[in-house]
Formats: structure tokens, sequence, C-alpha cells
């Protein structure tokens, strides 16, 4: 394998673990601390709003990097629907029988069990046991729009102008028809979020495409795009999805730097990123419980128990994908293995 090869696995990488970490101190919230009264929410929110956006970004990029990206529509739904849907369906299940096993009073999200909650589990993930599969039933819609972006990709200008439509879906046009944009209406299969983040996947595969990548690695897109994300941050200009898209230059250009020089950094886990997505808030809600049960009361203890939330969400899973990978096929697709 070339250097430049060796760069290019490295970056992805990179910009994966990264990402990762940022969503996991994002959904560590051991007292409070991502309540919109806490002082730190407000920047976790600011200076973490890439995280998504990457996330999709990265998808879109890979798929089209892909060998599968050239197989027919049957394979690639065949593919998704064991890659997404089989850990969708297995941590959602799983999730719901655990919670429903627990103190409701104990839940920060209480469940139950009926027929309009194990709707919610399919079909509103959102409001289901597990949250963050949101991002997993989202990615998979997109997906079987697969012939579509082929036909978009064909050319240059044929990308910009479903790019021009994307853009416009961000701004939820079923607000026309008089949809509140908080009814539970717009989070059946995620429609608010398939709006705001369809543009970020089909991004990623433009910019794979047309190799576009090619002009994130040049350490002043990194400087003038690190300097604009947090200028973003903290004065937003009112544009929507600015942030995400100079985030994910801003993070894909630091991502390129740090494979130059430290191309093995945060390889101990870097391969597991799916891994940790889909089971990270076990560790994190065991550290949550010892923490407010009181077993851990000096004040001291509050970032001990973030630190260790923060290693045992990336560590655990980490540890449970690689045993998983010596059991059998049939095992190592719960878990997108």
């Amino acid at each position: 394998m070339s250097t430049n090869s060796q760069n290019r696995v490295a970056w992805i990488s990179i910009l994966q673990a990264i990402t990762m970490a940022a969503v996991l101190i994002g959904h560590i919230d051991l007292a409070g601390d991502l309540n919109p009264d806490y002082p730190i929410a407000s920047w976790l929110d600011r200076l973490q709003a890439f995280q998504m956006p990457v996330f999709f970004f990265i998808s879109g990029f890979l798929f089209v990097r892909s060998s599968l990206f050239h197989k027919s529509y049957s394979e690639i739904v065949k593919n998704k629907l064991h890659r997404l849907g089989i850990p969708f369906l297995f941590m959602s299940l799983f999730m719901w029988i655990v919670k429903l096993c627990l103190p409701q009073s104990m839940l920060e999200h209480p469940v139950s069990l009926s027929w309009n909650y194990l709707f919610n589990v399919f079909f509103v993930p959102w409001n289901g046991p597990i949250r963050h599969l949101w991002f997993l039933e989202t990615l998979f819609l997109f997906f079987l729009l697969m012939p579509l972006y082929k036909w978009t990709l064909k050319n240059k200008w044929t990308s910009a102008l479903w790019i021009i439509f994307l853009i416009g879906l961000t701004y939820h046009p079923y607000r026309i028809l008089g949809i509140d944009t908080n009814s539970d209406t717009v989070k059946i299969l995620c429609l608010d979020r398939d709006c705001t983040f369809w543009l970020f996947f089909y991004i990623g595969m433009v910019i794979c495409k047309f190799d576009l990548i090619k002009y994130f690695q040049n350490k002043w897109i990194f400087v003038v795009s690190c300097i604009i994300y947090y200028a973003l941050c903290f004065f937003p200009i009112g544009l929507r999805n600015s942030v995400g898209i100079i985030g994910i230059v801003y993070i894909t250009s630091l991502s390129y730097l740090l494979a130059n020089k430290l191309p093995n950094l945060f390889s101990s886990y870097s391969k597991y990123t799916y891994q940790i997505y889909l089971l990270h808030m076990l560790p994190i809600m065991a550290v949550k419980f010892i923490y407010h049960r009181n077993l851990l009361t000096d004040d001291i203890w509050f970032p001990v128990c973030w630190v260790i939330s923060l290693l045992s969400a990336i560590y655990i899973p980490t540890v449970a994908a690689k045993i998983a990978e010596k059991c059998p096929k049939n095992i190592r697709m719960l878990i997108g293995l």
C-alpha cells in the first residue's frame, strides 16, 4: 500500500474517531449537564454541532468509495438491511426489554408495554427505548433512494441542482402544510431529521465522486474553516446548516493534518466506531446509575465519573466487538460486524 493510500485510510479513521468521541461527549449527562439551564450545555451544543453532519457525510463518502456503489439496487438494499436493519431491530428490542425490567422512575425516558410504544420502537425511534438509533433508520431510508443518487451524480451540474434542492428541504417544507415541526407526525420515520441531514449525506457522495476531497488537504483550509466554524458557533448568521457544512470542512481537514503526522491516532478504537455508536449508552447508563444513587457523593467524583463514562463508552463496546468478531456470523450481525 502506498503512502498516499495509507494517509487516505488514516484520515478516514481519524475523522470517524473524532466524530464518535464528540457524540459520546454529547451523550454523557451525569448531573443534568445537558440541561439547557446548565452552563456547559450551550457550549456542548455549539462546539459539537459538526458531529451528526460529519457522520452522514462520512456515510455518503464511504459508500461511493466502496465497491457496493457499483452493484445492483437489490444487492445494496440487502446489504443495508444486514448492516443497518438487523442491529437496529436487535438493539431496539434489547434495550426495550432491559428498560422494562428497570424501575421506570429511574429512567430519563420511560418505556411501556403497549402497541403504541411498539410502533414507536420501529417507526419513531426518537420516542423509542434507544433514541440515537434514529441515525440508522434515517441512513437506511437514504440508501433506498440510491437510483436517484446515481442519476444525479452523472455530472456536476445535476449534482449541484440536487444539492440546491436538498438545501431547500432543510427548511422543513412540511410546515407549508401546517404541520408543527415539534409534532409527533414529523418524527415518524425521522422525517424531521431526514430533511435536515440528507444534504450532508449527499455532499459526502459528491465529494467522493468528483474527488473534491483533495481541496481539504491544506493547512490553510483547516485554519480558515476552524475560525469560521467557531465564529458561527458563537455568532450564528441564521443560515441553516452553515455550521454543519463548515464543520465538515473543518474536521475533515483536521483529520488530514493529523493523519500526516500521527496516522495511528485513535487506532485503539477507530475500527469499531459503528459498534461504539450502537452500544455506548449501556456503560454510560451504568456509570450514571452509580453516580445518581449517591454511591459517589463528593464533588471530586463528578470529573472522575465523567472520564470513566467516556472511556467505558469507547472501550467496552470495542472489547465487545473484538469478542464478537470471533463468534458465528449470526452473532456478529447483531452489532453490525
